[in-house]
């Protein structure tokens, strides 16, 4: 049997709300238990659409009860001050029972470029201390993706967003880093799914949703009927992330 670890779900309010969308915890575990996704990595609204320490703080009071839903932070580098220093992340994820960040850099976002300059002190201190890191692709340029691969080779990262186009851009990164992986929900190549499994294994593969703004039901369908060995689903669905969040999760 094939279970399924989200990797990429949002919650809380929405500054432009979305059809047929939702920001509370009922309805997400409604829709995870719908599509037979028992866990789930969930970074607030307000941490992207407003501001991190709010967002993070809000997110860690939402979930205090939840044994199903893992808090995520959003995290930005500390030079403006907008953020707290560099040294002192690990320590408050700790306290807080968190196991990965996201960084939202695009212009619609933060506007910060993933760059040595901007982001290197960051993470170097995520690299040292083995936090995964969810980053949108579809905001960073290759040459910035490129470079931070090439300083941060143990970082362990993770692209979210990625296009339906992307392969003549995503292959040889695949081909020449071995420490990062791909969040499958915008990945809708034709058989791009196969085509990576049997090129490079499943293990570069992690499974997400994108909730509650893109369908659950359609993400899991793509690794259910992906054809690929039950082993290889096991492994996008839910043992990839867990393997990179390490023991407990």
């Amino acid at each position: 049997m094939v279970t399924f670890f989200d990797c990429n779900v949002m919650i809380g309010p929405r500054t432009v709300p979305q059809i047929g969308s939702f920001s509370d915890i009922a309805s997400l575990k409604k829709k995870m238990q719908q599509a037979g996704i028992e866990k789930a990595m969930v970074y607030h609204s307000l941490s992207r659409e407003y501001d991190p320490m709010t967002g993070n703080r809000l997110l860690i009071e939402m979930l205090v009860a939840e044994k199903s839903l893992l808090p995520v932070w959003v995290v930005l580098p500390s030079l403006t001050g907008e953020f707290m220093e560099e040294s002192k992340i690990p320590e408050e994820l700790a306290r807080n029972g968190v196991k990965a960040v996201r960084i939202f850099s695009g212009p619609a976002d933060f506007n910060f470029a993933i760059h040595e300059l901007v982001v290197g002190n960051l993470f170097k201190v995520l690299e040292a201390n083995r936090i995964p890191v969810l980053i949108d692709y579809a905001a960073v340029n290759f040459d910035d993706i490129f470079n931070i691969l090439t300083k941060h080779q143990t970082l362990k990262l993770v692209f979210t967003n990625v296009s339906h186009r992307i392969d003549r851009d995503l292959y040889p990164l695949l081909d020449r880093f071995t420490n990062f992986s791909i969040e499958t929900s915008t990945y809708r190549v034709h058989r791009g799914i196969e085509a990576v499994v049997r090129r490079f294994g499943s293990r570069r593969l992690v499974f997400g949703s994108g909730l509650p703004t893109f369908s659950a039901g359609s993400a899991v369908t793509m690794i259910t009927h992906a054809d690929i060995s039950d082993s290889d689903k096991k492994n996008i669905a839910s043992k990839n992330m867990e393997i990179l969040l390490g023991d407990g999760c």
